[in-house]
């Protein structure tokens, strides 16, 4: 896989911005430096020691669902993905604590797995709210952040800053829909309460 560049740390509200300029083909805001993003299949036939190099990526993933249930199939090469904190499901809010995104988090499960390497997989998605404005299924493809952890390195948490460009570039999006006569999609306030 492409190596995501040295510091590159998005704080949750810009995956989703990022995942949202994947899904829309706009460009991203101004104070974001352009990135590329690789799309990897991490529900597919690899492992993911075999994708990943490195000890924290990020990419883009598209979903797979059971043609007969519509459920979302997590299944990679011989393991699964399995959901942690019992599948809770926490959404990112914008300033208005309107929701714009969700995520959750899994972790690769294999049955001869030593426990000596684990692989946390955190999805990003974005929310309904704005499937008015965009062609195809909003909620097709997910931003992802893969972490191998080992009993020998400590995975270190960066804090990114958030930017008011984020909410900016949601909100030009969802106002863009000028078709769209849907009352609950309302635009994102890029002006913090005060």
């Amino acid at each position: 896989m492409e190596k995501n560049p040295t510091g590159f740390h998005p704080t949750n509200k810009e995956k989703i911005a990022y995942l949202l300029q994947k899904v829309s083909a706009r460009p991203l805001p101004s104070d974001f430096n352009f990135i590329s993003i690789p799309t990897v299949d991490i529900y597919g036939d690899k492992e993911p020691g075999e994708i990943f190099k490195d000890y924290e990526n990020h990419f883009f993933s598209k979903l797979k669902k059971n043609p007969v249930n519509g459920n979302y199939i997590r299944f990679a090469a011989s393991g699964v993905w399995q959901a942690l904190e019992d599948g809770i499901i926490n959404m990112i809010y914008d300033s208005e604590d309107r929701e714009i995104g969700l995520w959750n988090m899994f972790e690769y499960r294999i049955p001869s797995n030593d426990e000596m390497e684990r692989w946390i997989l955190e999805e990003y998605r974005l929310t309904t709210r704005f499937k008015n404005c965009i062609k195809d299924d909003c909620t097709e493809y997910v931003f992802c952040t893969v972490t191998k952890i080992t009993f020998e390195s400590i995975v270190a948490e960066e804090a990114g800053h958030e930017s008011v460009e984020v909410e900016t570039f949601c909100n030009q999006i969802l106002e863009s829909d000028s078709s769209s006569s849907s009352s609950d999609v309302q635009p994102i306030d890029n002006n913090p309460p005060a």
